[in-house]
């Protein structure tokens, strides 16, 4: 199918006289007949123009010399595809002030939804990592109580060797507290004092959340599996 544009329908109208046309849907059913003889050829022009203005899609336009439909009066046969696209304009010719207030409101719509999308797709990113976490926080729960014995003591002694691996270094040792075979080794005079921080919070945590080691163990999957969610929650943590 040859499609033409419509500046050769009005050049052609303008060119040979046609004031008769009829127009046509995909479907094959009218449209438009204009079939008023008394139309001069600019008020045929306009009226056809008048069409394309309010009307979009894949159209046939007929052209006659009479103004009764019949096979033998058409004398043209055109198809049209008409689309509602704004006229380019020169960089010098935008103006600002030609966005209406209906556009910008579809802009901050389409802003708010991208806003929101990104705060549900983060939601269930962190929703799906506390799912997988699950089955690996109850394994180290009944990890921990296998060590322990029951013990409370040996449970802290098992709960601080996990942290140690956690955290990167020598084992993190529990004032008060025996290890699991053998009595605490006393400190040593040079610690490091980043090693001193961790065992301080440690001790203060494991007294205050009965729920630490799943906390804590959360925390650092979180870190191996999504740094930037990690890093979301630490940036939260220093602002309070």
């Amino acid at each position: 199918m040859n499609l033409t544009n419509k500046k050769y329908l009005f050049d052609l109208m303008q060119k040979e006289g046609f004031v008769f046309f009829a127009i046509y849907n995909t479907q094959g059913s009218i449209m438009r007949d204009q079939n008023n003889e008394a139309y001069t050829q600019e008020e045929a022009i306009q009226d056809l123009q008048n069409f394309f203005e309010y009307n979009s899609g894949l159209f046939r336009i007929d052209f006659r010399r009479t103004r009764t439909i019949t096979p033998r009066t058409v004398v043209h046969s055109f198809t049209v595809e008409n689309s509602f696209e704004p006229e380019e304009k020169g960089i010098g010719n935008l103006n600002p002030n030609d966005m209406s207030s209906s556009l910008m409101e579809v802009i901050r719509e389409k802003d708010q939804k991208i806003e929101r999308l990104q705060t549900e797709s983060i939601a269930q990113i962190i929703a799906g990592i506390q799912k997988t976490n699950e089955l690996q926080m109850e394994l180290l729960r009944t990890e921990l109580k296998s060590k322990s014995g029951g013990n409370d003591e040996m449970l802290m002694q098992a709960a601080m060797t996990t942290l140690s691996g956690l955290f990167g270094g020598s084992n993190i040792g529990v004032s008060g507290f025996d290890s699991v075979e053998t009595a605490p080794t006393p400190q040593p005079v040079n610690v490091d004092p980043a090693k001193q921080k961790i065992n301080s919070a440690v001790v203060r945590l494991m007294k205050v959340d009965s729920n630490f080691a799943d906390h804590i163990s959360k925390l650092a999957d979180l870190a191996e599996k999504n740094m930037a969610m990690y890093s979301m929650a630490i940036s939260q943590l220093k602002n309070l």
